[in-house]
């Protein structure tokens, strides 16, 4: 809301020609044409909402419209003019009451995509989000909606790697380790596996506002999900002579109830020419 020293004609009110500041010093934001509130044609105050672009981007700009100290406006002479056809004088104003922004940000949706050697992780909020809050294990994933006597719950541990998408979407590669604790525990592995919680903790918007926490007991279903197509390699094996034991080590987990014996061998040379080979029972 602005307010002025005596009428102003509401017709000749050119918001575009308004700009936010952090300081007097700032680069400014310049506003978008909007509509006002009121349809009084001489008013002693003009009352705006800003346009969803502008406000978005407000919200962006760290250490801006925190306070009344970091909340500046600029007017020109084109802005607007009393009944008598004067401009305004052009100046930049302090704001004289600040309502800070309460309302908590929260989860719409998220995408997984567990294809490759690590797991993508796209999470969508309500509104921009500050990305240096971001808190990976306070993120786990369970293999059912709600809490059963046979849910399994996979905490993210991390490290993962985090990259800002959008102002409200975050992309997260998960680690190696959290990957494979995934599938490890049959978990998210499917469209109808893969169940997001998370604290209140996981994040929070840029007036400091924690995000709204999504319970076990409620969790969200995946959006987008792309599942695990690559398939496991032998990494290593060994042998050990004293106790017949054979050692195979993979790339990643792998289902041991699928194990096939005699669909391995073992060979006294790298390549079957001249070899001699056992085939496993």
């Amino acid at each position: 809301t602005l307010y002025f020293s005596e009428p102003v004609l509401n017709s000749t009110f050119n918001m575009s020609t308004l700009s936010l500041l952090n300081s007097t010093a700032a680069t400014p934001l310049p506003l978008t044409a909007g509509n006002l509130t009121s349809l009084e044609p001489l008013v002693l105050s003009l009352t705006f909402p800003l346009v969803e672009e502008d406000y978005i981007q407000l919200q962006t700009l760290r250490y801006w419209y925190t306070s009344e100290l970091s909340s500046y406006l600029s007017i020109s002479a084109d802005s607007v003019k009393d009944a008598a056809g004067n401009a305004v004088n052009p100046v930049v104003l302090q704001a004289q009451n600040y309502s800070r922004d309460l309302t908590q940000p929260f989860l719409t949706s998220f995408d997984l995509d567990i294809s490759g050697d690590i797991g993508r992780l796209k999470l969508d909020f309500s509104e921009p989000i500050d990305s240096y809050t971001f808190n990976a294990s306070a993120l786990s994933f369970q293999s059912s909606p709600s809490v059963t006597s046979e849910l399994v719950i996979v905490q993210i541990r991390g490290p993962s790697t985090l990259k800002v998408d959008s102002p409200s979407s975050l992309a997260i590669n998960l680690s190696a380790t959290d990957l494979d604790a995934l599938k490890l525990n049959a978990t998210a592995l499917s469209t109808s596996t893969a169940w997001l919680a998370h604290s209140s903790e996981l994040v929070k918007d840029m007036a400091g506002n924690n995000v709204q926490a999504i319970a076990s007991t409620d969790s969200m279903p995946v959006g987008n999900f792309t599942k695990d197509d690559t398939s496991p390699q032998l990494a290593s094996w060994s042998i050990d002579m004293d106790s017949g034991e054979l050692l195979l080590t993979f790339d990643e987990p792998v289902d041991a109830t699928t194990f096939q014996a005699a669909a391995a061998k073992l060979q006294n040379m790298l390549t079957a020419e001249h070899e001699t080979s056992v085939d496993l029972p």
